[in-house]
């Protein structure tokens, strides 16, 4: 057993995660060599679709040009990764926000959107809802806002008032 390991020593991985400088270049150099990466959230901004401490799976987006309603792993200012829908264009740069976010995130190059978000799992369950077709209209709703003071209701009417995105079995 490494020094690492062991009762009340973070050990290398969760080092690793407190150092955002050093995460956003591997996980970029992993999607850009073809490998899917994933990690868990860490942030509200995509309730209810994703929420923190779900596990994401993050496919290589190689080129391909995303489609609106995507959800995206970006780089933003430089390190800061984010996991946010695609919501609209400008010129030629994809505009992400995240789901329950206030406003749009700043556009950001199309190099910057690394991969797609290809799955989300929620304490050992499939989240079902926001990726499929609907994931257009889940776009649509976040970008006139509407997501937002969805999102809003759903806190303040607390968590038994949502709706059920994960799959049984």
């Amino acid at each position: 057993m490494g020094r690492d390991v062991g009762r009340g020593n973070p050990g290398p991985v969760r080092r690793l995660a407190g150092r955002r400088d050093l995460v956003a270049p591997l996980l970029e150099g992993l999607l850009r060599d073809g490998r899917s990466v994933s990690f868990r959230v860490d942030g509200h901004s995509m309730t209810p679709f994703i929420r923190r401490g779900d596990l994401v799976t993050v496919r290589p987006r190689l080129g391909d040009r995303p489609s609106l309603g995507d959800v995206l792993l970006v780089v933003a200012d430089g390190h800061r990764l984010t996991v946010h829908r695609h919501v609209d264009w400008a010129d030629g740069r994809v505009v992400p926000r995240g789901d329950a976010a206030p406003a749009p995130d700043p556009a950001v190059p199309l190099d910057r959107a690394l991969g797609v978000v290809a799955r989300v799992e929620r304490r050992g369950r499939l989240v079902r809802v926001g990726l499929g077709p609907e994931r257009r209209v889940v776009a649509w709703l976040s970008r006139i806002g509407l997501l937002a003071r969805l999102a809003l209701l759903h806190a303040r009417l607390g968590r038994s008032a949502g709706p059920r995105l994960t799959r049984r079995g």
